[in-house]
C-alpha cells in the first residue's frame, strides 16, 4: 500500500532534503538574503542608538546626582551657618545685657561717689532742727533763763 501524495515523511521532492532551489542555493534566495542582513543592520543598529541612549541617560542620572548632592552639600552648610548666627546672636544679646547692667552699676556707683564727695565737702551733716534746737536751749547762757 501506498501513501498519498503529499502526506508522506518528507523523503519527496521539495521535502527540504537538499534536493529543491532552495537548499542548492543555501536555502535563501539573493533578495532573503539581503533583507535578512538588513534586517540585522537595522537590529545591531538599533541595539547601539538603545545602548548610546542608555549610556547618555545614565550620564546625565550622574550629572543630576553630582548636582543633587551638592545642593544637598550647600543646603546643610546654609542650615551649619544659620545655627551658628543663631548662636553668635545669642551671645551678642547676652554680653549686651551683662553691658547694660554693668554699665547701670558702674553709674549708680559714680553718683554715690559724687554724692559722698559733695558731703565730704560740706562738711559735718546738719542735725535735724530739733536737736539744734534743743542743744541751743540747753546752751543758752543762765541769764536769759526763763
Amino acid at each position: 500500500w501506498r501513501l498519498p501524495s503529499g502526506f508522506g515523511f518528507g523523503f519527496g521532492l521539495g521535502s527540504g532534503l537538499g534536493l529543491d532551489a532552495h537548499s542548492r542555493l543555501g536555502g535563501a534566495t539573493a533578495s532573503e538574503l539581503r533583507a535578512k542582513n538588513d534586517e540585522l543592520r537595522w537590529r545591531k543598529e538599533r541595539r547601539e542608538r538603545e545602548e548610546r541612549a542608555l549610556a547618555e541617560e545614565r550620564r546625565r542620572f550622574e550629572i543630576l546626582k553630582r548636582e543633587l548632592e551638592e545642593i544637598e552639600i550647600r543646603r546643610r552648610e546654609q542650615e551649619a551657618a544659620k545655627e551658628a548666627r543663631k548662636v553668635q546672636e545669642a551671645e551678642l544679646r547676652a554680653m549686651r545685657m551683662e553691658n547694660k547692667r554693668l554699665e547701670r552699676r558702674v553709674q549708680r556707683e559714680r553718683v554715690d561717689f559724687e554724692n559722698k564727695a559733695r558731703r565730704a565737702a560740706r562738711g559735718p551733716a546738719k542735725q535735724p532742727l530739733y536737736l539744734r534746737m534743743e542743744r541751743a536751749y540747753r546752751e543758752r547762757p543762765a541769764d536769759r533763763a526763763l
